[in-house]
Protein backbone atom coordinates (compact mmCIF):
# COMPACT_ATOMS: atom_id res chain seq x y z
CA UNK A 1 0.00 0.00 0.00
CA UNK A 2 2.55 2.33 0.88
CA UNK A 3 4.49 1.98 -2.59
CA UNK A 4 0.97 2.78 -4.52
CA UNK A 5 0.69 5.91 -2.55
CA UNK A 6 4.45 6.90 -3.31
CA UNK A 7 3.50 6.15 -7.11
CA UNK A 8 0.41 7.77 -7.16
CA UNK A 9 2.18 10.74 -5.54
CA UNK A 10 5.22 10.77 -8.74
CA UNK A 11 1.77 10.27 -11.03
CA UNK A 12 0.72 13.21 -10.00
CA UNK A 13 3.81 15.34 -9.44
CA UNK A 14 4.61 14.38 -13.39
CA UNK A 15 0.74 15.19 -14.40
CA UNK A 16 1.30 18.50 -12.71
CA UNK A 17 4.54 18.95 -14.40
CA UNK A 18 3.68 18.38 -17.36
CA UNK A 19 0.03 20.73 -18.03
CA UNK A 20 2.58 23.09 -16.10
CA UNK A 21 5.31 22.78 -18.98
CA UNK A 22 2.34 22.73 -21.88
CA UNK A 23 1.15 26.14 -20.41
CA UNK A 24 4.33 27.48 -20.55
CA UNK A 25 5.04 26.07 -24.01
CA UNK A 26 1.49 27.91 -25.06
CA UNK A 27 2.27 31.23 -23.67
CA UNK A 28 5.23 31.70 -25.59
CA UNK A 29 3.53 30.09 -28.65
CA UNK A 30 1.03 32.22 -28.57
CA UNK A 31 3.79 35.62 -27.78
CA UNK A 32 5.37 33.83 -30.84
CA UNK A 33 2.94 34.48 -34.06
CA UNK A 34 -0.44 36.27 -33.42
CA UNK A 35 -2.93 37.91 -35.82
CA UNK A 36 -4.79 40.85 -34.60
CA UNK A 37 -8.04 41.51 -37.27
CA UNK A 38 -10.72 44.26 -36.65
CA UNK A 39 -14.11 41.95 -38.35
CA UNK A 40 -16.51 43.99 -40.17
CA UNK A 41 -19.18 45.48 -37.77
CA UNK A 42 -21.04 47.20 -40.45
CA UNK A 43 -22.29 45.48 -43.80
CA UNK A 44 -19.95 46.13 -46.87
CA UNK A 45 -20.88 47.19 -50.41
CA UNK A 46 -21.85 44.65 -52.45
CA UNK A 47 -19.95 43.99 -56.22
CA UNK A 48 -17.84 46.18 -54.92
CA UNK A 49 -13.83 45.03 -54.01
CA UNK A 50 -13.00 44.41 -50.31
CA UNK A 51 -9.60 45.05 -48.38
CA UNK A 52 -9.24 42.98 -45.62
CA UNK A 53 -6.15 43.59 -42.76
CA UNK A 54 -4.58 42.10 -40.21
CA UNK A 55 -1.65 42.89 -37.97
CA UNK A 56 0.75 40.08 -38.10
CA UNK A 57 3.37 39.50 -35.23
CA UNK A 58 5.50 36.57 -35.84
CA UNK A 59 9.27 36.04 -33.59
CA UNK A 60 10.09 33.58 -36.63
CA UNK A 61 9.07 35.89 -39.77
CA UNK A 62 5.90 35.19 -41.47
CA UNK A 63 6.73 32.59 -44.30
CA UNK A 64 2.63 32.52 -45.29
CA UNK A 65 -0.23 34.58 -45.15
CA UNK A 66 -3.54 33.91 -46.78
CA UNK A 67 -7.07 35.14 -46.64
CA UNK A 68 -9.76 31.80 -47.33
CA UNK A 69 -13.23 33.33 -48.41
CA UNK A 70 -16.37 32.57 -50.40
CA UNK A 71 -19.46 33.81 -50.62
CA UNK A 72 -21.93 33.03 -48.16
CA UNK A 73 -23.38 29.50 -48.12
CA UNK A 74 -21.18 28.19 -51.06
CA UNK A 75 -19.34 25.08 -50.52
CA UNK A 76 -15.56 26.03 -51.38
CA UNK A 77 -13.13 28.48 -49.66
CA UNK A 78 -10.84 30.57 -52.45
CA UNK A 79 -6.80 31.72 -50.84
CA UNK A 80 -6.09 34.76 -51.47
CA UNK A 81 -2.60 36.06 -51.23
CA UNK A 82 -2.05 38.54 -47.76
CA UNK A 83 1.19 40.57 -48.72
CA UNK A 84 2.56 42.46 -46.47
CA UNK A 85 2.08 46.36 -46.66
CA UNK A 86 3.57 48.51 -44.08
CA UNK A 87 5.50 46.95 -41.44
CA UNK A 88 3.23 44.13 -39.49
CA UNK A 89 0.33 45.25 -41.58
CA UNK A 90 -0.72 42.64 -44.08
CA UNK A 91 -3.79 42.80 -46.56
CA UNK A 92 -5.96 40.77 -49.16
CA UNK A 93 -8.54 42.26 -51.43
CA UNK A 94 -10.97 40.40 -52.53
CA UNK A 95 -12.05 40.57 -55.98
CA UNK A 96 -15.62 42.06 -56.31
CA UNK A 97 -17.04 39.28 -58.51
CA UNK A 98 -16.88 37.14 -55.42
CA UNK A 99 -18.90 40.04 -53.91
CA UNK A 100 -22.39 39.75 -55.55
CA UNK A 101 -24.13 37.61 -52.76
CA UNK A 102 -25.97 38.40 -49.59
CA UNK A 103 -22.58 38.18 -47.80
CA UNK A 104 -18.98 36.87 -47.56
CA UNK A 105 -17.29 34.02 -45.24
CA UNK A 106 -13.83 34.54 -44.57
CA UNK A 107 -10.56 33.09 -42.25
CA UNK A 108 -7.07 34.43 -41.88
CA UNK A 109 -4.47 31.60 -41.95
CA UNK A 110 -0.82 32.41 -41.06
CA UNK A 111 2.36 30.33 -40.98
CA UNK A 112 5.51 31.38 -39.48
CA UNK A 113 9.48 29.86 -40.51
CA UNK A 114 9.05 27.31 -38.10
CA UNK A 115 6.00 25.68 -39.72
CA UNK A 116 3.65 27.30 -36.73
CA UNK A 117 0.16 28.13 -37.99
CA UNK A 118 -2.38 30.38 -36.41
CA UNK A 119 -6.02 31.67 -37.60
CA UNK A 120 -8.46 33.62 -37.07
CA UNK A 121 -11.86 32.25 -37.58
CA UNK A 122 -11.95 28.84 -39.72
CA UNK A 123 -13.10 26.55 -42.25
CA UNK A 124 -15.83 25.35 -39.64
CA UNK A 125 -16.84 29.00 -38.39
CA UNK A 126 -15.77 31.47 -40.51
CA UNK A 127 -16.21 35.57 -40.28
CA UNK A 128 -19.18 37.10 -41.79
CA UNK A 129 -19.28 40.21 -43.83
CA UNK A 130 -23.42 41.42 -44.77
CA UNK A 131 -23.05 42.69 -47.97
CA UNK A 132 -25.46 45.03 -48.97
CA UNK A 133 -26.28 46.99 -52.43
CA UNK A 134 -24.77 50.62 -52.59
CA UNK A 135 -26.62 51.83 -55.85
CA UNK A 136 -29.38 54.17 -54.79
CA UNK A 137 -31.27 55.93 -57.88
CA UNK A 138 -31.27 59.29 -57.92
CA UNK A 139 -33.71 61.79 -58.30
CA UNK A 140 -32.80 62.80 -61.68
CA UNK A 141 -32.62 58.92 -62.49
CA UNK A 142 -36.29 58.34 -61.55
CA UNK A 143 -37.36 61.45 -63.26
CA UNK A 144 -35.82 59.99 -66.97
CA UNK A 145 -36.92 57.07 -66.57
CA UNK A 146 -40.72 58.73 -65.67
CA UNK A 147 -40.11 61.07 -68.68
CA UNK A 148 -39.45 58.29 -71.25
CA UNK A 149 -41.72 55.87 -69.95
CA UNK A 150 -44.24 58.99 -70.64
CA UNK A 151 -43.35 59.50 -74.17
CA UNK A 152 -43.43 56.08 -75.04
CA UNK A 153 -47.13 55.84 -74.11
CA UNK A 154 -47.53 58.99 -75.89
CA UNK A 155 -45.43 57.63 -78.94
CA UNK A 156 -48.26 54.49 -78.93
CA UNK A 157 -51.62 56.69 -78.65
CA UNK A 158 -50.75 59.09 -81.78
CA UNK A 159 -52.03 58.46 -84.65
CA UNK A 160 -49.36 58.32 -87.92
CA UNK A 161 -48.16 61.53 -89.17
CA UNK A 162 -49.42 63.48 -85.95
CA UNK A 163 -46.65 65.79 -84.46
CA UNK A 164 -46.28 65.24 -80.92
CA UNK A 165 -46.78 68.60 -79.18
CA UNK A 166 -45.25 67.27 -76.04
CA UNK A 167 -41.68 66.52 -77.45
CA UNK A 168 -41.46 68.92 -80.44
CA UNK A 169 -38.03 70.07 -78.99
CA UNK A 170 -36.88 66.30 -79.57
Amino acid sequence: MIRQRKIGGWMAFLGLFVLLFATVVQGQQSEALSITHQGFSRPQARGKPLAIEATITAAAGVRKAQVFCRSAGSGVFMALPMPPVEGNLYRAVVPDWLLAGSGLEYYIEVTDSNGQSASQGFRGFPLQVPLVSTRRSSQEERLKTLQDALDLIRQQNQPPGTVDRYNSSR
